[in-house]
């Protein structure tokens, strides 16, 4: 599982962020598919939202 926080910005982001960065790399021989977990929360509406998403990275 990657899981990432971010403050006042989408949930989509938090998810490509995970995608752009190496994350899944470190990962990827270790398991075939990876739990992405992006949780954002908006200070002005004190509201949290969650995505998750399966990503295949490889043979585990």
């Amino acid at each position: 599982m990657v899981l990432e926080l971010k403050v006042d910005d989408t949930c989509r982001n938090v998810l490509a962020q995970i995608r752009e960065r190496i994350y899944l790399q470190k990962v990827a021989g270790h398991a075939e598919e990876v739990l992405l977990v992006g949780i954002s929360y908006d200070r002005g509406r004190k509201k949290h939202e969650c995505v998750v998403e399966v990503e295949v990275v490889g043979e585990g």
